[in-house]
């Protein structure tokens, strides 16, 4: 038989849970359907650890430049595995933490991949085995993104990287190239540039953080400069081959960039494929589910997000 609920959540990253935890706090029977960790992509791969990481490489750069404040301080050795272990303790604090806020408002969490198959209904394949059904008077799709690897790139992940496996890494790289100038990208250049890695950023428009005041992009080039980072902008990766002590670029300025491993922060797609939206009617473009002014999709009780609802 299927758990009715007045909502299911496709998805307990930073949408997802919130939504959940206000409409727990309204008393509503609600359950949050997550195939990976609660938080998503902002606790788990994106916000939380990179902040955590930079902690650490601040405190190393500090160290670096201690001289010319009087200190003197020898043999800095950077544990890289030690740095991701700190940071993977932030997260699971984290994370429980949200987790005792989705407990303490009573809402159902489904570990498993849900798939709608009906307007009112909710099939999951639940991790660990088996099924569940869920009958639900309003879905809400929070299902995120995912990085974004062209197809011209390898698509192995041991020495081409994206956000995601970066932040598994146990050795500290002698050399990392990274595709893409954007705030990703420019949060692990400041990482492993201040831990000692030599640096190598190609974006292909015209400035560092394109999309994001000129100001601040000049500053940050100039800071990166002074690191020693190699920055090509109005450059194109066009090819990335892999080889046995790494990675090597070519770059559409004509120069060639060998590298230890690479990084690929080239934008984020979408999580909506597989969820049995456009089999039920929602209309989807470009991977993104449209939208009205109220979130609400074509189809009158699915929405993209959860607070719209009262």
């Amino acid at each position: 038989m299927a758990e009715k609920y007045k909502a299911v959540i496709l998805g307990a990253g930073s949408g997802g849970y919130v939504a959940a935890l206000r409409l727990g706090n309204e008393k509503q029977r609600v359950a949050v359907v997550e195939s990976r960790e609660v938080g998503g992509t902002c606790l788990n791969r994106g916000c939380i650890p990179t902040k955590a990481l930079l902690h650490s490489s601040e405190i190393a750069a500090q160290i670096r430049g201690a001289e010319k404040h009087g200190l003197t301080v020898g043999g800095l050795q950077v544990n890289l595995a030690a740095m991701m272990k700190r940071k993977n303790d932030v997260v699971r604090r984290l994370q429980g933490g949200v987790q005792m806020l989705l407990k303490s408002r009573k809402v159902d969490v489904y570990a498993g991949r849900g798939t709608l198959t009906g307007t009112n209904t909710v099939e999951v394949q639940l991790n660990q085995s088996g099924s569940e059904t869920l009958e639900a008077e309003n879905i809400i799709i929070a299902t995120g993104s995912e990085p974004i690897v062209p197809g011209v790139f390898p698509q192995e992940r041991s020495k081409v990287m994206t956000s995601d496996e970066i932040l598994e890494l146990q050795e500290l790289p002698e050399s990392l190239l990274i595709v893409g100038g954007g705030y990703i990208s420019c949060e692990f250049a400041t990482v492993f540039g201040e831990l000692g890695t030599k640096i190598v950023v190609v974006e292909m428009l015209e400035r560092l953080l394109p999309m994001g005041d000129q100001d601040i992009s000049r500053t940050l080039a100039r800071s990166f400069a002074k690191m020693g980072m190699e920055i090509h902008v109005g450059t194109a990766v066009e090819k990335i081959d892999l080889g046995s002590k790494g990675t090597t670029a070519k770059l559409s300025n004509g120069k060639t960039v060998q590298a230890e491993r690479t990084l690929v922060c080239t934008g984020r797609g979408p999580l909506s494929k597989d969820l049995g939206l456009e089999q039920i009617g929602v209309k989807i473009k470009n991977g993104f589910v449209s939208i009205d002014e109220r979130c609400r999709t074509n189809v009158p009780n699915i929405y993209a997000i959860g607070d719209v609802l009262g």
